[in-house]
């Protein structure tokens, strides 16, 4: 593995892969913190190839199955930092 993202920056345990979709509707930018209702979840440090709303994980060591997933229900707060 590589650990190269898709902007020639390295990915780390922390990084994220966002869709252009979700990232451009929450107005976030590589480099960018993703914090979800206040929580942080990760860095956007890589972009995701699929064409709807999706947070991809860095999973170098894998942690997580592959029927990992979810969908976030109600409101859901996305933002690239933490809110008071």
């Amino acid at each position: 593995m590589n650990r190269i993202g898709n902007h020639d920056n390295v990915l780390n345990d922390n990084s994220l892969a966002l869709t252009v979709e979700f990232a451009r509707a929450y107005g976030l930018t590589v480099g960018n913190q993703v914090y979800v209702n206040g929580q942080y979840l990760g860095n956007y440090d890589d972009t995701a190839p699929e064409h709807d709303f999706r947070i991809d994980i860095f999973d170098p060591y894998g942690v997580y199955s592959q029927n990992w997933g979810g969908t976030l229900q109600g409101r859901v707060r996305i933002d690239n930092r933490p809110y008071p």
